[in-house]
């Protein structure tokens, strides 16, 4: 397979990103999936839903084109 063949079958990827909501994680982790995002591809983040899940972390993904999915967790402190 050539190179070209190699960049174009990578070139709109489903991607998922998977983190606690704590802002050490998530901030981080939510620029690249901004910047994977804004380069083409289709990207996808889980985390827990629980308050810090449901309260700080939409505000990271809002009008970016990333779409948050918030899963069953255990609250923690």
């Amino acid at each position: 397979m050539t190179l070209d063949e190699r960049l174009e079958k990578v070139k709109n990827l489903k991607i998922v990103c998977c983190c606690t909501p704590n802002y050490g994680h998530m901030f981080p982790m939510s620029r690249v999936a901004i910047a994977l995002q804004s380069k083409g591809h289709e990207v996808h983040v889980c985390t827990i839903d629980n308050e810090r899940g449901k309260n700080g972390i939409p505000k990271l993904y809002t009008d970016t084109g990333v779409q948050l999915h918030l899963t069953p967790g255990l609250e923690m402190d």
